[in-house]
């Protein structure tokens, strides 16, 4: 499947902007894994501005997306001891400093 996405994407870039190779296509495929949504993608091909992206390099970054397989995020499950630390950080965001003010003193040693 991975050498037929390849050529999917050599054959699409070549229609949209002209260029086919693999070492691209390759790096192509490797962005859309990484990528989390295809807003995402569309994202870091804007962000290497190598490429101008327009509405058919969107549609094709979405169709991009869809072919290529992707890693389901895991929950992390936290122990017992991680769980308290959290609670603790989320107290201690309540708790503010006080101002210690020297005319508040109870001590009167005039």
């Amino acid at each position: 499947m991975a050498k037929n996405t390849e050529v999917w994407v050599n054959d699409k870039l070549h229609d949209i902007l002209g260029i086919s190779d693999t070492y691209i296509a390759q790096y192509f495929v490797g962005l859309a894994k990484k990528s989390d949504t295809s807003a995402e993608l569309v994202e870091r091909l804007k962000d290497t501005g190598t490429v101008e992206v327009d509405d058919s390099l969107i549609a094709f970054a979405r169709e991009l997306f869809d072919k290529v397989p992707h890693k389901e995020k895991k929950e992390k499950t936290l122990t017992a001891d991680q769980q308290k630390l959290l609670e603790i950080e989320e107290k201690n965001k309540n708790y503010q400093l006080l101002d210690a003010d020297d005319d508040d003193d109870d001590d009167d040693d005039d």
